[in-house]
């Protein structure tokens, strides 16, 4: 009796801990507001999750207009379809159709403003000093304007530190997306009689890439799926201007369990294929110059259709000439904290193993296909076993670059 007791009570307990870990989860990292074609299909399940219309309340059966083109519906996300966790939107949206590339790209980027790379010593003379670690300056930190004059280049703040001299400057500088005010206070270096803050920073950026889709309604692009990164600092470089120009694979180091490969490549091309307007955790995007890639159109799947099973990327490994290689959906994530971790792939395509040893750098961007939609993006390698790695969902990646396509034209107009 006593063993049945603990049994029953120990399956109760687990059962509770899975529902409150369940609604946790649903609560804080389940989206707010989700995408369909049709209002038909306004309800959908996302197992263990629904989304339910609010029904019997008359102020949520209202489908709100949003710029004449979608309709929003108040919803309501449930878990096991019976326990309500929390309102959420429903969005009715056309159906979009790009083209998947799966093509090399170089990028160049101009930062807005320049990151610090690292905080260093001065030797004046007498003592050394770090004016910018003294400060509270750091490593990661984005300086936007020195004094009120905006810095897009380390020769403008070398040019505005000499002419200050042992003047205060006032630096606005950006960290975690937040703006900070730092007055610093120059020194003068022994070494080469120049006025110093004691640190390097870096004012451009460039590498190869994927191409992951274009669109022709609109020419805008979407490559990467994930930021492009400082070398030093790991933070996504703040765009100010950046291009995209021909690139093409050379050669292939082949990834191993705990070292990921690379995609070795060069640059084609100093002409510039198009702009790149943004470049933030989810990829690069803008608009290409009239050379849209060619390729048959294929729908943008939602998140909510993505399902395991078979799927193909396209992806280049040799020259210029993406071609298809079979994959696994093995899981999907909803998590809107990790949107570059949503979609769990695993290689099965033998000829992808042979050549590369799995997932290796320069895939990111490569388009992944399935039922003849593109639902996503390669995006990470498993560093222990690269036959394994994530993806970014595309519906996504198009959602961040409708956005970026109407705050330019907004800006223009």
């Amino acid at each position: 009796m006593k063993k049945l007791f603990r049994w029953s009570a120990g399956v109760v307990f687990s059962f509770s801990v899975l529902f409150f870990s369940g609604l946790v989860y649903a609560s804080n990292y389940m989206p707010n507001m989700y995408e369909v074609n049709d209002v038909s299909d306004s309800e959908f399940n996302i197992f263990p999750f629904s989304i339910i219309s609010k029904e019997h309340d008359k102020n949520c059966l209202a489908q709100e207009e949003i710029d004449g083109s979608s309709s929003r519906i108040k919803s309501c996300l449930k878990f096991l379809n019976v326990f309500p966790v929390k309102t959420v939107y429903v969005n009715v949206t056309p159906k979009h159709k790009v083209v998947p590339c799966g093509i090399p790209f170089g990028v160049k980027i101009h930062s807005k403003g320049v990151m610090i790379t690292n905080i260093s010593d001065v030797n004046t003379g007498l003592s050394v000093k770090s004016p910018a670690k003294d400060a509270g300056l750091k490593k990661g930190d984005v300086v936007i304007s020195v004094d009120g004059q905006e810095v897009n280049s380390n020769e403008e703040l070398e040019n505005i530190i000499s002419k200050s001299k042992e003047k205060s400057l006032i630096m606005d500088v950006m960290r975690e997306n937040k703006s900070e005010k730092i007055e610093v206070f120059p020194v003068k270096s022994a070494d080469d009689k120049e006025y110093r803050l004691g640190m390097w920073v870096r004012d451009s950026s460039s590498g190869i890439g994927t191409l992951t889709f274009c669109s022709k309604e609109n020419g805008m692009f979407a490559g990467l799926g994930h930021g492009v990164c400082d070398v030093d600092t790991g933070e996504i470089i703040p765009c100010g201007t950046g291009d995209v120009v021909p690139a093409a694979i050379t050669d292939i180091n082949k990834s191993t369990s705990g070292m990921p490969g690379e995609l070795k490549g060069c640059i084609i091309s100093q002409q510039s294929m198009g702009e790149i307007y943004t470049n933030d955790n989810t990829g690069i995007y803008g608009s290409l110059k009239n050379c849209i890639p060619e390729g048959e159109e294929v729908e943008v799947s939602l998140k909510q259709n993505v399902k395991k099973g078979p799927a193909y990327i396209i992806s280049t490994l040799e020259g210029e000439k993406p071609e298809y290689y079979n994959i696994n959906i093995d899981s999907i994530n909803y998590n809107v904290n990790l949107p570059t971790k949503n979609i769990k792939i695993s290689i099965t395509d033998k000829r992808l193993m042979e050549k590369t040893g799995g997932i290796v750098q320069g895939m990111s961007g490569s388009p992944i296909i399935q039922d003849g939609k593109l639902i996503g993006a390669v995006t990470h390698v498993l560093v222990n076993n690269p036959s394994k790695g994530y993806g970014i969902f595309a519906d996504t990646m198009l959602t961040n670059s409708n956005k970026v396509f109407e705050s330019k034209h907004k800006k223009n107009s």
